[in-house]
Protein backbone atom coordinates (compact mmCIF):
# COMPACT_ATOMS: atom_id res chain seq x y z
CA UNK A 1 0.00 0.00 0.00
CA UNK A 2 1.01 3.08 -0.60
CA UNK A 3 0.73 6.58 1.13
CA UNK A 4 0.59 10.36 0.04
CA UNK A 5 0.66 13.50 1.92
CA UNK A 6 1.34 16.13 -0.20
CA UNK A 7 1.04 19.78 1.07
CA UNK A 8 -0.03 22.96 -1.89
CA UNK A 9 -0.20 22.59 -5.40
CA UNK A 10 1.67 19.01 -5.84
CA UNK A 11 1.29 16.27 -8.69
CA UNK A 12 1.76 12.77 -7.77
CA UNK A 13 2.55 10.22 -10.98
CA UNK A 14 1.10 7.24 -9.19
CA UNK A 15 1.43 4.48 -12.09
CA UNK A 16 5.22 4.33 -12.22
CA UNK A 17 5.63 4.64 -8.57
CA UNK A 18 7.46 8.02 -8.79
CA UNK A 19 6.50 11.27 -6.83
CA UNK A 20 6.94 13.90 -9.12
CA UNK A 21 6.54 17.41 -7.47
CA UNK A 22 5.82 20.11 -9.81
CA UNK A 23 6.53 23.82 -9.20
CA UNK A 24 3.00 26.09 -10.04
CA UNK A 25 4.75 29.63 -8.84
CA UNK A 26 2.30 31.77 -7.59
CA UNK A 27 -0.84 29.15 -8.25
CA UNK A 28 -2.26 30.28 -10.94
CA UNK A 29 -6.16 29.83 -10.57
CA UNK A 30 -9.14 31.03 -12.90
CA UNK A 31 -9.69 29.09 -16.27
CA UNK A 32 -6.33 27.25 -16.38
CA UNK A 33 -4.76 26.77 -13.18
CA UNK A 34 -6.39 24.67 -9.92
CA UNK A 35 -5.56 25.37 -6.22
CA UNK A 36 -4.72 22.23 -4.29
CA UNK A 37 -2.87 18.89 -5.28
CA UNK A 38 -3.40 16.16 -7.80
CA UNK A 39 -2.78 12.36 -7.86
CA UNK A 40 -2.04 11.26 -12.18
CA UNK A 41 -2.91 7.82 -13.04
CA UNK A 42 -2.15 9.21 -16.77
CA UNK A 43 0.10 6.28 -17.24
CA UNK A 44 -1.33 3.68 -15.54
CA UNK A 45 -2.21 0.08 -17.43
CA UNK A 46 -5.83 -0.56 -16.56
CA UNK A 47 -9.13 1.53 -14.86
CA UNK A 48 -8.60 3.25 -11.43
CA UNK A 49 -11.16 3.34 -8.88
CA UNK A 50 -10.72 6.63 -7.22
CA UNK A 51 -12.19 8.28 -3.94
CA UNK A 52 -11.28 11.46 -2.45
CA UNK A 53 -13.97 11.09 -0.02
CA UNK A 54 -12.39 7.85 1.60
CA UNK A 55 -9.06 8.65 0.40
CA UNK A 56 -8.43 5.34 -1.06
CA UNK A 57 -8.06 4.46 -4.81
CA UNK A 58 -7.08 1.26 -6.30
CA UNK A 59 -4.41 2.32 -8.44
CA UNK A 60 -4.91 0.03 -11.74
CA UNK A 61 -1.82 -2.09 -11.19
CA UNK A 62 -3.24 -4.04 -8.63
CA UNK A 63 -2.26 -1.90 -5.65
CA UNK A 64 -4.30 0.23 -3.15
CA UNK A 65 -3.18 3.63 -2.53
CA UNK A 66 -4.36 5.89 0.20
CA UNK A 67 -4.67 9.20 -0.89
CA UNK A 68 -4.48 12.45 2.01
CA UNK A 69 -5.00 16.16 0.89
CA UNK A 70 -5.58 15.71 -2.38
CA UNK A 71 -7.93 17.48 -4.37
CA UNK A 72 -8.40 17.21 -8.32
CA UNK A 73 -7.38 13.58 -9.61
CA UNK A 74 -6.35 12.88 -13.36
CA UNK A 75 -7.76 9.21 -15.20
CA UNK A 76 -6.71 6.76 -17.65
CA UNK A 77 -7.26 6.30 -20.71
CA UNK A 78 -9.26 3.05 -19.59
CA UNK A 79 -12.70 2.96 -17.71
CA UNK A 80 -12.07 4.92 -14.57
CA UNK A 81 -14.41 5.52 -11.21
CA UNK A 82 -13.86 9.08 -10.28
CA UNK A 83 -15.22 10.29 -6.91
CA UNK A 84 -14.49 13.61 -5.06
CA UNK A 85 -15.67 14.99 -2.19
CA UNK A 86 -16.39 18.01 -0.10
CA UNK A 87 -13.77 20.49 -1.88
CA UNK A 88 -13.76 21.46 -5.00
CA UNK A 89 -12.39 18.72 -6.91
CA UNK A 90 -11.01 18.94 -10.83
CA UNK A 91 -11.09 15.57 -12.76
CA UNK A 92 -9.16 15.03 -16.41
CA UNK A 93 -11.06 11.99 -17.23
CA UNK A 94 -9.41 11.23 -20.30
CA UNK A 95 -10.47 8.25 -22.62
CA UNK A 96 -12.29 5.39 -21.36
CA UNK A 97 -15.95 5.04 -20.60
CA UNK A 98 -15.79 6.91 -17.24
CA UNK A 99 -18.24 7.58 -14.11
CA UNK A 100 -17.13 10.94 -12.22
CA UNK A 101 -19.25 11.78 -9.40
CA UNK A 102 -17.89 15.44 -8.13
CA UNK A 103 -19.95 14.93 -4.30
CA UNK A 104 -20.17 18.16 -2.49
CA UNK A 105 -18.23 21.14 -3.57
CA UNK A 106 -17.85 23.15 -6.71
CA UNK A 107 -16.91 20.47 -9.50
CA UNK A 108 -15.04 20.79 -12.80
CA UNK A 109 -14.93 17.96 -15.84
CA UNK A 110 -11.81 19.27 -18.10
CA UNK A 111 -11.24 17.78 -21.77
CA UNK A 112 -8.74 19.80 -22.26
CA UNK A 113 -6.83 17.08 -24.36
CA UNK A 114 -9.60 15.90 -26.78
CA UNK A 115 -8.52 14.90 -29.84
CA UNK A 116 -12.07 16.27 -31.18
CA UNK A 117 -14.65 18.45 -30.39
CA UNK A 118 -16.75 17.24 -27.11
CA UNK A 119 -20.24 17.32 -25.85
CA UNK A 120 -20.63 17.79 -22.41
CA UNK A 121 -24.30 18.20 -20.81
CA UNK A 122 -23.53 18.33 -16.84
CA UNK A 123 -27.59 19.08 -17.06
CA UNK A 124 -28.22 15.16 -18.48
CA UNK A 125 -25.09 14.27 -16.43
CA UNK A 126 -23.04 13.33 -19.80
CA UNK A 127 -20.26 13.51 -21.79
CA UNK A 128 -19.10 12.00 -25.18
CA UNK A 129 -18.02 13.35 -28.78
CA UNK A 130 -19.57 15.98 -30.06
CA UNK A 131 -19.44 14.54 -33.84
CA UNK A 132 -18.49 11.23 -35.44
CA UNK A 133 -15.17 12.07 -35.05
CA UNK A 134 -14.12 10.16 -31.90
CA UNK A 135 -12.58 12.90 -29.65
CA UNK A 136 -10.65 10.10 -27.21
CA UNK A 137 -13.13 10.78 -24.48
CA UNK A 138 -15.33 7.95 -24.59
CA UNK A 139 -19.05 8.02 -23.26
CA UNK A 140 -18.65 9.22 -19.68
CA UNK A 141 -21.09 9.56 -16.59
CA UNK A 142 -21.33 13.09 -14.82
CA UNK A 143 -22.82 13.31 -11.12
CA UNK A 144 -22.59 16.64 -9.66
CA UNK A 145 -20.95 18.66 -11.89
CA UNK A 146 -21.07 22.24 -11.84
CA UNK A 147 -18.44 23.54 -14.22
CA UNK A 148 -16.72 21.91 -17.15
CA UNK A 149 -13.61 22.61 -19.61
CA UNK A 150 -14.23 21.96 -23.24
CA UNK A 151 -11.00 21.01 -26.15
CA UNK A 152 -9.43 23.46 -28.60
CA UNK A 153 -12.40 22.12 -31.17
CA UNK A 154 -15.85 22.54 -31.50
CA UNK A 155 -17.59 21.85 -28.65
CA UNK A 156 -20.93 22.12 -27.04
CA UNK A 157 -21.70 22.36 -23.37
CA UNK A 158 -24.47 22.97 -21.16
CA UNK A 159 -24.89 23.44 -17.72
CA UNK A 160 -26.80 22.38 -15.12
CA UNK A 161 -29.10 24.77 -12.94
CA UNK A 162 -27.04 24.89 -10.21
CA UNK A 163 -24.71 28.00 -11.82
CA UNK A 164 -21.36 27.56 -12.38
CA UNK A 165 -18.49 28.04 -15.11
CA UNK A 166 -17.80 26.56 -18.64
CA UNK A 167 -14.72 27.52 -20.50
CA UNK A 168 -15.22 26.49 -24.00
CA UNK A 169 -11.43 27.41 -25.52
CA UNK A 170 -11.07 27.59 -28.75
CA UNK A 171 -13.17 26.61 -31.85
CA UNK A 172 -16.72 27.76 -32.51
CA UNK A 173 -18.35 26.60 -29.66
CA UNK A 174 -22.24 26.55 -28.18
CA UNK A 175 -22.36 27.44 -24.73
CA UNK A 176 -25.59 27.13 -22.89
CA UNK A 177 -26.23 28.14 -19.69
CA UNK A 178 -28.80 27.25 -16.62
CA UNK A 179 -31.27 28.51 -14.50
CA UNK A 180 -28.74 30.02 -12.00
CA UNK A 181 -25.99 32.42 -11.93
CA UNK A 182 -23.05 31.36 -14.59
CA UNK A 183 -20.45 32.56 -15.75
CA UNK A 184 -19.66 31.99 -19.83
CA UNK A 185 -15.93 31.88 -21.17
CA UNK A 186 -15.48 31.26 -24.90
CA UNK A 187 -13.02 31.63 -25.84
CA UNK A 188 -11.82 32.15 -29.63
CA UNK A 189 -14.14 31.53 -32.55
CA UNK A 190 -17.13 32.23 -33.94
CA UNK A 191 -19.39 31.19 -30.72
CA UNK A 192 -23.14 30.74 -29.56
CA UNK A 193 -23.51 31.78 -26.17
CA UNK A 194 -27.34 31.36 -24.35
CA UNK A 195 -26.75 32.93 -20.84
CA UNK A 196 -30.31 30.83 -19.95
CA UNK A 197 -32.55 31.71 -17.28
CA UNK A 198 -30.32 33.39 -14.10
CA UNK A 199 -28.08 36.62 -13.24
CA UNK A 200 -25.39 35.73 -16.23
CA UNK A 201 -21.44 36.39 -17.48
CA UNK A 202 -19.88 36.40 -20.43
CA UNK A 203 -16.12 36.59 -19.22
CA UNK A 204 -13.32 37.61 -21.67
CA UNK A 205 -10.88 38.27 -19.01
CA UNK A 206 -8.96 34.57 -19.52
CA UNK A 207 -9.20 34.10 -22.92
CA UNK A 208 -5.63 33.75 -23.06
CA UNK A 209 -5.83 30.04 -21.32
CA UNK A 210 -8.04 28.62 -24.66
CA UNK A 211 -5.07 26.69 -26.08
CA UNK A 212 -5.05 29.02 -29.45
CA UNK A 213 -2.41 31.81 -29.94
CA UNK A 214 -2.68 34.57 -27.69
CA UNK A 215 -5.15 37.13 -27.61
CA UNK A 216 -3.95 40.99 -28.44
CA UNK A 217 -6.50 42.72 -28.85
CA UNK A 218 -9.92 44.36 -27.18
CA UNK A 219 -13.40 43.22 -27.42
CA UNK A 220 -16.17 45.17 -28.84
CA UNK A 221 -19.19 43.79 -27.28
CA UNK A 222 -22.97 45.32 -27.55
CA UNK A 223 -25.49 43.67 -25.27
CA UNK A 224 -28.30 44.97 -27.20
CA UNK A 225 -27.91 43.68 -30.36
CA UNK A 226 -26.65 40.16 -29.12
CA UNK A 227 -22.99 40.52 -30.57
CA UNK A 228 -19.66 39.87 -29.62
CA UNK A 229 -16.19 40.88 -31.71
CA UNK A 230 -13.76 38.41 -29.30
CA UNK A 231 -10.13 39.10 -28.98
CA UNK A 232 -9.06 37.56 -31.94
CA UNK A 233 -11.56 38.86 -34.29
CA UNK A 234 -14.15 36.25 -34.34
CA UNK A 235 -17.84 37.22 -33.46
CA UNK A 236 -19.61 35.86 -30.89
CA UNK A 237 -23.37 35.74 -30.99
CA UNK A 238 -25.38 36.27 -27.20
CA UNK A 239 -28.08 35.38 -25.80
CA UNK A 240 -29.81 35.50 -22.24
CA UNK A 241 -26.37 37.39 -20.67
CA UNK A 242 -26.69 40.26 -18.54
CA UNK A 243 -23.49 40.76 -17.60
CA UNK A 244 -19.94 41.20 -19.37
CA UNK A 245 -15.86 41.00 -18.40
CA UNK A 246 -13.76 42.58 -20.77
CA UNK A 247 -10.34 41.80 -20.94
CA UNK A 248 -6.46 43.14 -19.83
CA UNK A 249 -7.05 45.32 -23.71
CA UNK A 250 -9.08 48.48 -24.88
CA UNK A 251 -12.28 47.12 -25.10
CA UNK A 252 -15.57 48.93 -26.37
CA UNK A 253 -18.78 47.75 -23.97
CA UNK A 254 -22.12 48.32 -24.72
CA UNK A 255 -25.15 47.39 -22.43
CA UNK A 256 -28.61 46.71 -23.21
CA UNK A 257 -31.70 47.97 -21.51
CA UNK A 258 -32.15 45.76 -18.80
CA UNK A 259 -29.48 46.30 -15.99
CA UNK A 260 -25.82 44.98 -16.23
CA UNK A 261 -22.59 44.58 -14.57
CA UNK A 262 -20.23 45.83 -17.03
CA UNK A 263 -16.18 45.47 -16.41
CA UNK A 264 -13.75 46.77 -18.36
CA UNK A 265 -10.50 45.40 -16.70
CA UNK A 266 -6.92 47.51 -17.96
CA UNK A 267 -6.86 48.83 -21.24
CA UNK A 268 -8.49 52.28 -22.20
CA UNK A 269 -12.19 51.08 -22.41
CA UNK A 270 -15.02 52.77 -23.22
CA UNK A 271 -18.22 51.59 -21.54
CA UNK A 272 -21.76 52.56 -21.98
CA UNK A 273 -24.89 51.22 -19.62
CA UNK A 274 -27.75 52.09 -21.89
CA UNK A 275 -30.58 51.74 -19.85
CA UNK A 276 -31.39 50.26 -16.58
CA UNK A 277 -30.01 50.38 -13.25
CA UNK A 278 -26.38 49.58 -14.37
CA UNK A 279 -23.42 48.76 -12.04
CA UNK A 280 -20.16 49.81 -14.29
CA UNK A 281 -15.96 49.21 -13.13
CA UNK A 282 -13.34 50.32 -15.63
CA UNK A 283 -10.46 49.59 -14.32
CA UNK A 284 -6.92 50.57 -15.23
CA UNK A 285 -6.68 52.87 -17.95
CA UNK A 286 -8.12 56.55 -19.12
CA UNK A 287 -11.44 54.56 -19.42
CA UNK A 288 -14.67 56.55 -20.68
CA UNK A 289 -17.66 55.33 -18.57
CA UNK A 290 -20.93 56.72 -19.41
CA UNK A 291 -24.03 54.81 -17.34
CA UNK A 292 -26.45 55.74 -19.92
CA UNK A 293 -30.13 57.03 -18.93
CA UNK A 294 -30.22 57.92 -15.67
CA UNK A 295 -33.57 56.30 -15.06
CA UNK A 296 -36.56 57.98 -13.00
CA UNK A 297 -36.04 56.98 -8.87
CA UNK A 298 -38.88 55.16 -8.48
CA UNK A 299 -36.78 53.09 -5.84
CA UNK A 300 -34.00 54.65 -4.01
CA UNK A 301 -32.12 52.10 -5.25
CA UNK A 302 -32.59 52.68 -8.32
CA UNK A 303 -29.65 54.47 -10.97
CA UNK A 304 -26.34 53.67 -12.68
CA UNK A 305 -23.68 52.63 -10.27
CA UNK A 306 -19.90 53.45 -10.98
CA UNK A 307 -17.46 51.85 -8.65
CA UNK A 308 -14.10 51.71 -8.05
CA UNK A 309 -13.69 49.48 -4.90
CA UNK A 310 -10.98 47.51 -6.23
CA UNK A 311 -8.89 50.72 -6.98
CA UNK A 312 -5.41 50.25 -5.64
CA UNK A 313 -5.07 54.14 -4.21
CA UNK A 314 -7.15 56.66 -3.91
CA UNK A 315 -9.58 58.10 -6.29
CA UNK A 316 -10.86 61.98 -7.18
CA UNK A 317 -14.33 61.46 -8.84
CA UNK A 318 -15.13 64.74 -10.02
CA UNK A 319 -18.83 64.63 -11.68
CA UNK A 320 -19.13 68.70 -12.01
CA UNK A 321 -15.75 68.16 -14.74
CA UNK A 322 -17.10 64.81 -15.73
CA UNK A 323 -13.54 63.26 -14.80
CA UNK A 324 -11.67 60.77 -12.27
CA UNK A 325 -8.54 59.40 -11.66
CA UNK A 326 -8.82 56.10 -11.33
CA UNK A 327 -6.15 54.81 -8.65
CA UNK A 328 -4.17 53.25 -11.20
CA UNK A 329 -2.90 56.41 -12.88
CA UNK A 330 -5.39 56.79 -15.63
CA UNK A 331 -8.35 59.24 -16.39
CA UNK A 332 -11.84 58.32 -16.42
CA UNK A 333 -14.30 60.25 -18.20
CA UNK A 334 -17.32 59.73 -16.47
CA UNK A 335 -21.19 60.59 -16.64
CA UNK A 336 -24.46 59.23 -15.89
CA UNK A 337 -24.31 57.93 -12.41
CA UNK A 338 -26.28 58.18 -9.57
CA UNK A 339 -24.07 56.00 -7.09
CA UNK A 340 -20.46 56.30 -6.44
CA UNK A 341 -18.19 53.61 -5.02
CA UNK A 342 -14.36 54.58 -3.66
CA UNK A 343 -11.78 53.12 -2.89
CA UNK A 344 -10.42 51.55 0.36
CA UNK A 345 -7.95 54.74 0.50
CA UNK A 346 -8.50 58.50 1.38
CA UNK A 347 -10.94 59.53 -2.03
CA UNK A 348 -12.44 62.63 -2.94
CA UNK A 349 -15.53 62.68 -4.40
CA UNK A 350 -17.55 65.73 -6.02
CA UNK A 351 -21.13 65.49 -7.09
CA UNK A 352 -22.88 66.98 -9.58
CA UNK A 353 -25.68 70.00 -8.51
CA UNK A 354 -28.95 68.59 -10.40
CA UNK A 355 -29.15 65.17 -9.78
CA UNK A 356 -29.65 63.03 -6.70
CA UNK A 357 -26.93 60.86 -6.04
CA UNK A 358 -25.89 58.11 -3.43
CA UNK A 359 -21.72 58.09 -2.29
CA UNK A 360 -20.17 55.31 -0.78
CA UNK A 361 -16.39 56.50 -0.44
CA UNK A 362 -15.48 52.90 1.53
CA UNK A 363 -12.47 52.41 4.05
CA UNK A 364 -10.07 55.24 4.29
CA UNK A 365 -10.77 59.23 5.03
CA UNK A 366 -12.93 60.44 2.35
CA UNK A 367 -13.45 64.34 1.20
CA UNK A 368 -17.50 63.65 -0.15
CA UNK A 369 -19.06 66.80 -1.52
CA UNK A 370 -22.90 66.51 -3.05
CA UNK A 371 -22.33 69.22 -5.47
CA UNK A 372 -25.84 70.77 -4.02
CA UNK A 373 -29.03 69.62 -3.90
CA UNK A 374 -30.39 66.55 -1.88
CA UNK A 375 -27.41 63.96 -1.63
CA UNK A 376 -26.74 60.97 0.37
CA UNK A 377 -23.81 59.25 2.14
CA UNK A 378 -24.33 55.46 1.82
CA UNK A 379 -22.45 53.56 5.30
CA UNK A 380 -23.90 49.93 3.96
CA UNK A 381 -19.90 49.15 4.66
CA UNK A 382 -19.41 49.58 7.65
CA UNK A 383 -19.01 47.02 10.39
CA UNK A 384 -20.15 48.76 13.66
CA UNK A 385 -22.16 51.49 14.24
CA UNK A 386 -21.44 54.89 12.53
CA UNK A 387 -21.70 58.49 13.74
CA UNK A 388 -23.14 61.06 11.13
CA UNK A 389 -23.49 65.04 11.85
CA UNK A 390 -24.64 66.61 8.97
CA UNK A 391 -24.53 70.04 10.96
CA UNK A 392 -20.64 69.25 11.17
CA UNK A 393 -20.18 67.88 7.92
CA UNK A 394 -18.48 64.18 9.60
CA UNK A 395 -19.19 60.82 9.38
CA UNK A 396 -17.04 58.61 11.95
CA UNK A 397 -16.91 54.67 13.07
CA UNK A 398 -18.06 51.21 11.13
CA UNK A 399 -14.43 50.65 10.27
CA UNK A 400 -14.79 53.09 7.93
CA UNK A 401 -12.67 56.50 8.73
CA UNK A 402 -13.72 59.85 9.31
CA UNK A 403 -14.70 61.23 6.17
CA UNK A 404 -15.49 64.98 5.47
CA UNK A 405 -19.37 65.95 4.74
CA UNK A 406 -20.02 68.83 2.17
CA UNK A 407 -23.71 69.29 0.80
CA UNK A 408 -24.92 65.74 2.32
CA UNK A 409 -27.94 65.80 3.81
CA UNK A 410 -29.56 62.30 3.76
CA UNK A 411 -28.02 58.60 4.63
CA UNK A 412 -28.67 54.95 3.92
CA UNK A 413 -27.54 51.77 4.16
CA UNK A 414 -29.02 50.61 0.81
CA UNK A 415 -27.41 48.55 -1.46
CA UNK A 416 -27.74 49.37 -5.51
CA UNK A 417 -30.35 47.94 -7.05
CA UNK A 418 -29.05 45.76 -10.29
Amino acid sequence: MTTFRVGRATTFCVAKMVMIISSLGAQQGGSNGTFGDTVDYAAATAGVVVDLTTGVASDGGGGSDVLIDIEHVTATRFDDNLRGNSSTNWFRPGAGNDTVDGQAGRDVVMYEDATAGVEIDLRAGVARSASSVDAGVGNDILISIEAAHGSRFDDKVTLSDAGGYVFGRAGNDTLIGGAGSDNLIPGSGNDSIDGGEGYDTVDYFDDGYDGASAPSVGIVADLAAGTVIDNWGFTDRISNIENIRGTGFSDRIVGDGASNNLFGGAGDDTILGFGGNDYIEGGPGNDSLDGGTITDQVLFTDGNTLTYQNSPAAVDVNFQTGIASDGFGGIDQISNFTWVIGSPYNDRLVGFNTIFQDYNGGLGNDTIDGGGGSDRINARSATSSVLIDFALGRMVGGGLGEDTLIDINMASWLEPNR
